[in-house]
Parts: C-alpha cells; sequence; structure tokens
C-alpha cells in the first residue's frame, strides 16, 4: 500500500529525472507537439480558403490579428483544444444522468419525445436536434444549475470600450 501511495504522490512532484512520472509526460507531450507542428507545417504551406477547423480558423483572416501567432502559440492552442472538452463533457454528462436518474418520470419524458421524433434508423440531424424541445430544455436547465466551468476570470490586455461600457485593463 505504501507504494502506491508513493507511486501516486510521484504524479503531483514534477521533476524531471529519470524514472519520474513528469518525465514521461513530458515526453508524451514532445511526441504530441511533433505531430501539432507537421499539421501546423503543413497549414502554413497551403492555407485553406475556407476553414473547416478550429486550427484553420485560428490560422485565417477570420481569426483576426492571429496570423501571427508563433509555432508554439499555436502547438499549445492544439494541446489546448485536444483536451478541453474532456473534462468539461464529462461533467456534463454526469450531471444529466443524475438528473434523469432522480426524475424517473422527466426520464420518460424525453424518452417519450425522442422516440416521436426519431425512429432510429436515420442520421441525426441538426433538424432532428432542433425540434427536440423538452430535450433542449433540460439540458439547458441542467447547465443553469451545475456548469461545467463554474466560473471563468480573463483580465483584459488593454483598455477598451464594448456598447458604451468602459473596460480598464
Amino acid at each position: 500500500l505504501m507504494g502506491k501511495t508513493i507511486e501516486g504522490l510521484a504524479v503531483l512532484f514534477p521533476i524531471n529525472f529519470p524514472g519520474f512520472h513528469y518525465r514521461k509526460i513530458l515526453a508524451a507531450r514532445r511526441e504530441l507537439v511533433a505531430v501539432y507542428q507537421e499539421i501546423i507545417d503543413e497549414k502554413r504551406a497551403n492555407p485553406v480558403q475556407t476553414p473547416c477547423s478550429m486550427i484553420d480558423y485560428v490560422m485565417s483572416d477570420n481569426g483576426k490579428d492571429i496570423k501571427g501567432m508563433s509555432d508554439v502559440e499555436l502547438q499549445d492552442f492544439c494541446v489546448n483544444m485536444s483536451f478541453a472538452g474532456h473534462d468539461t463533457t464529462l461533467a456534463t454528462m454526469q450531471s444529466l444522468l443524475y438528473y434523469l436518474s432522480v426524475n424517473p418520470a422527466m426520464l420518460e419524458e424525453l424518452r417519450s419525445e425522442v422516440y416521436a421524433a426519431w425512429d432510429g434508423k436515420v442520421a441525426v440531424s441538426r433538424p432532428l436536434l432542433q425540434g427536440l424541445v423538452k430535450c433542449q430544455a433540460f439540458i439547458m436547465e441542467v447547465l443553469r444549475l451545475i456548469p461545467p466551468v463554474p466560473f471563468m476570470a480573463r483580465e483584459l490586455a488593454s483598455s477598451t470600450n464594448v456598447d458604451g461600457y468602459d473596460l480598464p485593463a
């Protein structure tokens, strides 16, 4: 038991020595960043006219001043986008499943709405999902009650004005 405890604690300490988990994490990140760098190089060599991915958008004119982003900034963007949704998606799914489990009547009502709108054979489409009004309301209410990201702190790089309101940096 003590060995498992010490092994688990080793992950908490960012020590870059052979045998430590942090060293393995850094090696895995270097490998991931190398793959992303290949993608970035390809995108720089062959820019797309119409963005069809987040990295396309960030590297296009639609991203405004983003064209000047360094390789390191673009690599960090790719890493962040790869992992950004996992925790929030998991938290949201757990919240949805919890509220469905404690309210079987709601589960049946939502299930009936889905069965009435979808036969299970046709592809799920945006119009089909937009027709699931009760399901949308349920999801929005759960997100209101238990947001996956309960707060967000941001700082302005420079003072600005938004709709007549001065926002200091």
